[in-house]
C-alpha cells in the first residue's frame, strides 16, 4: 500500500522526533548507510537555517529553491562534502555556500533583485543583497545560522578575527540603508 505525501510528512515528522536528542554526526553516520529516517531528522533541524541562509545569499527565489535542494540532495548522497573530521554544521553551511555562490554566477550580473514589497525583512533582503557575498556569508553565518566566530571561519576557510571583521562591517552597511542608528536593532534571525 503507498502513501500519500501527508502520510510521508507525519512519519519523517516522528522519525525526526525520535531522532532529536541524537548527535548530528550520529546522524549522518545513519544516513551514510541508508537510513531515510536520519535523514529527514537532519532535514528538520536544519531546513530552515539553509533556506533564510541561501534566501539571503541568492536574489532570485527559484534559484535559492533550488540551493536548498542541493544541499539536501548531498546530505542524502552523504559524500566527501561531509568528512568526519569536521562538524556536520560547518559542513552544512559550507556546501550552502558553495552551492549559494553556484547559483550567483549563473545568474545575471543585475545585481539585487527589485523587491516591491516594503516590509523589513524585504528591507533587510534588499540591503544584504548589495553586500558583498563573502561579507553577507559572514554575518549570515553568525546572525541566521548562529555560529560562532570560528565555527563560520571554519565554513569560509578564515581566521576568525578576519569573521569578527567582516560581520562587523556589514552590519555598519547595513544600518544605514535599513535607517537604524545602532546595532541592538538589527537581527536576521527571523528573517
Amino acid at each position: 500500500m503507498r502513501r500519500n505525501r501527508s502520510e510521508n510528512l507525519f512519519a519523517a515528522s516522528i522519525a525526526a522526533s525520535l531522532a532529536g536528542a541524537q548527535t548530528d554526526d550520529a546522524l549522518l553516520e545513519r544516513v551514510r548507510r541508508g537510513d531515510r529516517s536520519a535523514f529527514a531528522a537532519l532535514a528538520t533541524r536544519y531546513w530552515g537555517a539553509v533556506q533564510r541562509i541561501a534566501w539571503h545569499m541568492v536574489p532570485d527565489p527559484a534559484a535559492a529553491a533550488k540551493v536548498v535542494e542541493a544541499v539536501f540532495v548531498a546530505v542524502l548522497e552523504a559524500g566527501d562534502a561531509f568528512p568526519e573530521d569536521v562538524s556536520f554544521k560547518t559542513s552544512l553551511y559550507r556546501v550552502t555556500l558553495g552551492q549559494s555562490w553556484r547559483r550567483l554566477e549563473d545568474l545575471p550580473a543585475s545585481g539585487a533583485s527589485s523587491l516591491v514589497e516594503s516590509s523589513g525583512a524585504a528591507q533587510i533582503r534588499e540591503a544584504l543583497l548589495r553586500l558583498d557575498p563573502l561579507d553577507r556569508a559572514a554575518i549570515l553565518l553568525r546572525e541566521v545560522g548562529q555560529l560562532s566566530a570560528g565555527e563560520a571561519a571554519a565554513v569560509l576557510g578564515i581566521t576568525p578575527m578576519s569573521i569578527r571583521r567582516r560581520t562587523h562591517l556589514a552590519t555598519l552597511a547595513l544600518m544605514k540603508p535599513l535607517g537604524l542608528a545602532r546595532t541592538n536593532g538589527l537581527s536576521l534571525a527571523a528573517c
